[in-house]
């Protein structure tokens, strides 16, 4: 109609011939909602030819974090998309079900960190806990006077342990768990029986195990043979009392329970 008029492409309009820029609207993300912004951006565009691209694209087989939903910091992988509603399905790791969420709330990591942090109970306590371990880093460097944090007393690494502390959860109290790391006595590493993860455990919350069956191996954990490897040869639960021998010296030694340990090996 314009060019009917005598218009042409680069003129301005108007009595004056004003030139003005023309500035194309963006188009709003599918499914956002009026005001929203994305937390976070991702490709969506799925690619069914180039692997080597797969690993950089949102698809089927993805694998994912949660961000900013009733399942924040859940990773999972991706076994649907919904492109028409800008939406996903992800079966979760830890919950062991498939949820649909919007596209705009996973976000795509690494292999690396999805068979490292997937199967985290308390993600959240523990990066809480990392950032406080460095400030004590800093602050001991600038000052000689600053207190270490109090080491464990009898956990170890390689340990079988059980947790005896309720508040933590109605799922894991009593649950027998392997010491994967005791930094100190507030930040233990744990894998439970399933394999999940679950850090920043405090010692107090933990207690020996004694296996039931004879010849099974053993860590003394307290007393001038702490960390020594024996073998049990008897015991008495009634008395809670346990007879080992002890692999380096050959000897027999008699211990109470709180003085020895499942050994489970070094993980």
């Amino acid at each position: 109609m314009l060019r009917g008029m005598g218009w042409k492409d680069g003129e301005g309009m108007g009595k004056d011939k004003i030139k003005v820029n023309y500035k194309a609207p963006l188009p709003r993300p599918k499914g956002l909602g009026l005001g929203a912004v994305p937390k976070v951006q991702n490709n969506t565009s799925v690619s069914k030819t180039d692997n080597k691209e797969k690993d950089k694209q949102l698809g089927v087989g993805s694998l994912v974090k949660i961000v900013g939903t009733s399942n924040n910091g859940a990773y999972g992988k991706v076994e649907g998309v919904d492109e028409e509603n800008a939406s996903v399905f992800v079966a979760l790791v830890l919950a062991k079900k498939t949820v649909r969420v919007s596209q705009y709330a996973v976000q795509l990591v690494s292999k690396k960190e999805y068979d490292s942090e997937s199967r985290c109970i308390n993600k959240a306590a523990y990066d809480e806990a990392k950032v406080d371990t460095e400030s004590d880093k800093k602050t001991s460097r600038r000052s000689r006077s600053s207190s270490p944090l109090p080491a464990t007393e009898w956990v170890q690494r390689g340990l079988r342990v059980r947790l005896i502390h309720k508040k933590y959860g109605e799922r894991y109290y009593k649950e027998k768990m392997v010491v994967l790391d005791a930094t100190d006595s507030r930040n233990c590493t744990l894998r439970d029986e399933d394999g999940s993860k679950h850090r920043r455990m405090k010692e107090s919350w933990l207690e020996t195990i004694i296996p039931r069956d004879v010849g099974a191996k053993v860590m003394i954990v307290s007393g001038r043979r702490r960390g020594k490897l024996a073998v049990l040869k008897k015991r008495d639960k009634e008395r809670e009392r346990i007879q080992v021998r002890v692999i380096d010296t050959d000897e027999d030694v008699k211990l109470s329970f709180d003085e020895a340990c499942e050994w489970a090996g070094r993980q």
